[in-house]
């Protein structure tokens, strides 16, 4: 049964009496009404006829408030597109849809539903309403979410966790059991409590049973036996669980091995002491109070020049050192040896006694008997010579590079994470017109006011998040408005994150008047290329229509030979026998037959050439009209449509165009002035490539083809053209200002290059491009159907 035509009448308002059908509705609407579950009613075109209680309860939106909406005042932005596509292309098809999304109440809420759209069809079949059954599953989601994170914790917790039934059979093991068994989660769950537990006996599982009962949880000691066979010693908590009638039993254990290998470790502590120091590239010594050494490592013999560390015992530093360096040496260790103060992680530059140098990155400890009393010292170095000329050549290196951004024409500073300038370059206290002291104290927000306000901001948050930033903006100095442009790169320090950012930016108002000049030549260049193509358009049909008009005029003296017969005649100044031989002769010497059939062709020919002509003027007003300064709803259908108009004499000669449009193509929020010279540039461009390519060949014509699509949020146009392609060698110079491959005087090189600016900067989207050496290239551009902010 259909539902009615634009909503269903609530009980109260349902006609008493009105029949069968009306009680039905009335019926209908009651249960709908009382049903739990939220229930919204909406026309093919998804805009909302009527809703229950329920619906009002789940989203607070009353009926008043959504009525005439679509559930577009419901969304989130956490469903992706796919999800809404998929849903609209099952319903249209007339099969109900069912799924889960995340929704926003009105009080701004997130909330997750449950909904089931099903299609409504009326007597002809075709459907006409939707209706869609939602359920609230926060709840539910959120338990399943909580009971996630609660075996999440288990699987991830360090220790073996088990859990038996009441026959000993094993139905949970984590993550941790599994790894440490050597088992799947699907082997371990066909194991037993004596699979994992060779020292559990089968005779005591009862009584064990009942211990753990009783007590609730029962620390045991055992063994695990991994899937190799081979075991390890274990502590386990044996903890009591009953769940919906039955009797479970968890085991928390952890691995005991390391306790006894830690055990083993003592014992070894000695061998394992000899082996650091013979094979610890650090320098390692003991001295005693005299400063003396009792042991070194073979490291530090090494650096002494020993071939044997015991080479080293009872001697000191003055037997290596310069007699300046052992006294420094001498009087540190004494007063460590008195303050029992530890010296950590110094940097000591030594000299030899053969005087040469390096340096070392040195710790010393007093080095303290069992009592605790202090007999000598000991110490770790290690060797930085190489690190000290390093950081020295980095120092260079450092300064260097201060003094080309202290000499570079760009202003350039260095902001911490906050926005407040750190560090700032002449140039840059040059172009704010501060002194460097006051510079350093500006926000660098400060300089701005919207629309560069919001475009810094974004672009730092770019630049924050480890990316580059870059932005135009207008900046007041001194009174004065300028444009400047800015880039934003992060400083990351050692583990990745962003500590600091640095701010490069330059004054670009006098480019910007330069590339408007040049903006303005090359469209004024692409009028003078195209003036004489239109003249010639025009010319043509302009041509035959004066031909036509001249014959219409000489036929209209000769039919007015035989109107002046037939006004003689119905004077009465012919003789009756004598009208319709005079009027029969000459007829035959007028040819009254050619005349008929061919001026009805000459005035239709006039006609279809007036309307070429005013097409051709039609499209030249619509490409050179100033248009808003502000984008507009466009038919880019139509727009190109315009442009192959006003450009068909640079490419007819050489090539037949291919139309391929997308019939349903929205209109495009866009400069409509600035798309039409994009599309200008791109088609001439692609008529002088096929013309290259069949020079010397005037009897080969090539082919363009020019296709738009929608696809997602963007539209797509595609102008491919059968040149001869793009060499490799200057595919990444494409779009750089002033680059063309064109002769001298032929073109200034901006045309891609503002084409570019346009679709990236002005309308956020991206051009591109395909090519193939020898086969032709096809120029890709896509811009966003909603304009973006």
């Amino acid at each position: 049964m259909p539902f009615p035509a634009n909503t269903i009448p609530p009980p109260e308002t349902a006609a008493p009496g009105g029949g069968a059908e009306d009680e039905r509705i009335r019926l209908l609407a009651a249960a709908l009404e009382a049903t739990v579950s939220a229930v919204a009613i909406t026309t093919r075109d998804g805009r909302i006829v009527w809703v229950n209680r329920a619906f009002t309860s789940l989203t607070g939106y009353a009926f008043a408030e959504v009525a005439g909406e679509t559930f577009r005042i419901l969304r989130s932005g956490e469903n992706s597109p796919e999800l809404y596509r998929e849903l609209w292309n099952t319903v249209l098809r007339g099969q109900p849809w069912r799924g889960e999304l995340t929704n926003r109440r009105k009080n701004g809420v997130l909330y997750q539903e449950a909904m089931t759209v099903t299609p409504v069809e009326d007597s002809a079949g075709l459907v006409r309403h939707f209706v869609a059954v939602k359920e609230d599953i926060t709840d539910r989601k959120n338990a399943e979410s909580v009971l996630r994170l609660a075996k999440l914790a288990l699987d991830r917790s360090p220790n073996l966790v088990l859990m038996y039934s009441r026959d000993g059979s094993l139905v949970y093991a984590n993550l941790q059991a599994c790894h440490a068994l050597g088992y799947s989660l699907q082997e371990m769950l066909s194991k037993t409590i004596w699979d994992c537990n060779p020292d559990f006996p089968r005779s005591q599982l009862d009584s064990t049973w009942e211990n753990v009962r009783q007590s609730r949880r029962l620390p045991i000691r055992t063994r695990h036996r991994r899937s190799d066979g081979t075991t390890f010693p274990a502590e386990l908590s044996a903890i009591y669980a009953e769940f919906a009638g039955h009797e479970y039993m968890f085991a928390v254990s952890h691995d005991i091995s390391l306790r006894t290998a830690a055990e083993a470790a003592v014992a070894e502590q000695k061998h394992l002491l000899d082996v650091v120091m013979e094979n610890l590239p650090d320098h390692i010594y003991f001295k005693d109070a005299a400063s003396r050494f009792i042991r070194i490592s073979r490291a530090q013999a090494r650096w002494l020049g020993l071939n044997d560390p015991t080479d080293a015992i009872g001697r000191s530093d003055f037997d290596f050192f310069s007699n300046e360096h052992a006294q420094s040496a001498f009087r540190a260790e004494q007063e460590i040896m008195r303050t029992g103060a530890p010296v950590i992680d110094v940097v000591e530059k030594e000299t030899w006694a053969d005087g040469r140098e390096s340096w070392v990155s040195t710790t010393k400890m007093p080095l303290m008997d069992p009592s605790g009393a202090i007999r000598g010292t000991f110490g770790v170095s290690r060797d930085i010579t190489r690190r000290k000329k390093d950081q020295e050549a980095l120092r260079a290196s450092e300064e260097f590079r201060r003094s080309i951004i202290e000499s570079s024409h760009d202003g350039i500073c260095v902001l911490d994470i906050t926005g407040n300038t750190v560090y700032m370059s002449p140039a840059a206290s040059a172009l704010l017109g501060q002194a460097a002291e006051e510079s350093t104290r500006r926000d660098l927000f400060s300089l701005f006011e919207e629309p560069g306000l919001k475009a810094a901001r974004e672009a730092w948050e770019l630049a924050r998040n480890g990316g580059r930033g870059t932005f135009d903006a207008n900046v007041r100095i001194d009174g004065q408005a300028r444009t400047w442009d800015f880039v934003l790169s992060p400083i990351a320090d050692a583990s990745g994150a962003v500590e600091q950012l640095v701010c490069s930016f330059r004054d670009i108002t006098d480019r910007r008047a330069l590339e408007s000049r040049l903006a303005q030549a090359e469209k004024l260049e692409s009028i003078g290329q195209l003036a004489a193509g239109i003249a010639h358009e025009i010319n043509t049909p302009v041509q035959y229509i004066g031909d036509n008009a001249r014959f219409l005029a000489d036929s209209f003296r000769e039919l007015d030979q035989l109107l002046a017969v037939c006004q003689s005649a119905a004077r009465g100044e012919l003789a009756a026998d004598g009208v319709a031989a005079t009027f029969a002769g000459l007829a035959e010497r007028l040819d009254l037959a050619y005349l008929r059939a061919e001026i009805p062709q000459a005035i239709e020919q006039s006609v279809q050439g007036l309307e070429h002509v005013a097409g051709i003027v039609r499209a030249m007003k619509e490409f050179s009209h100033q248009g808003a300064a502000e984008k507009t709803p466009t038919n880019l259908n139509d727009s190109i449509d315009t442009a192959l108009t006003v450009s068909r004499n640079e490419w007819k000669y050489f090539a037949d165009v291919v139309r391929d449009y997308d019939p349903g193509l929205p209109l495009v929020t866009c400069l409509r002035r600035e798309f039409n010279q994009v599309i200008l540039n791109l088609l001439i461009n692609a008529a002088h490539a096929i013309a290259e390519a069949n020079a010397g060949k005037a009897e080969l014509k090539g082919t363009i083809t020019v296709s738009t699509r929608q696809i997602g949020e963007d539209v797509e146009v595609r102008i491919r053209d059968t040149g001869t392609g793009i060499p490799e060698a200057i595919r990444s110079r494409v779009f750089d200002p002033f680059f063309t491959t064109k002769p001298v005087g032929k073109g200034t090189g901006q045309g891609l290059s503002i084409a570019h600016d346009v679709v990236a900067r002005k309308h956020g989207g991206s051009i591109s491009f395909e090519t193939e050496t020898g086969v032709g290239s096809t120029f890709i551009v896509r811009i966003p159907i909603h304009a973006k902010e």
